[in-house]
């Protein structure tokens, strides 16, 4: 079994603020709309997050870093521990977007996302 990887959103942020500044294209594809809910999967340090939030969207982030979901919700953000394997939200969103998080999964081998019916 794999060790869990113990994230610091302090030294993501230094190390690694880069992901953030490469992702704001993938905001832009995003296109989100005032007055939509967007899901932020994987919310990291919560800048991408701001970001989204900043275009007049409710975004909740989503995390399993204990200090990433703190460092989001210090930015104002509202935000979750939880991993993304068992989500208890019921399309309650208009989208989910995920950045730089999926690739960490380590599971991914044995599921995959599926598009919702829109029903």
């Amino acid at each position: 079994m794999m060790a869990r990887q113990e994230w610091s959103a302090e030294t993501y942020s230094r190390d690694a603020g880069f992901v953030a500044e490469l992702g704001a294209g993938v905001v832009e594809w995003l296109s989100p709309v005032s007055g939509e809910k967007v899901l932020d999967l994987g919310c990291g340090s919560g800048a991408l997050t701001r970001e989204i939030a900043q275009k007049g969207v409710t975004v909740v982030g989503v995390d399993s870093a204990p200090d990433f979901v703190r460092a989001t919700t210090e930015l104002g953000l509202e935000a979750h521990l939880a991993d993304a394997h068992y989500l208890s939200f019921d399309r309650e969103f208009d989208a989910v977007f995920s950045n730089a998080s999926l690739h960490w999964d380590v599971r991914a081998e044995q599921g995959g996302c599926r598009r919702g019916s829109g029903s």
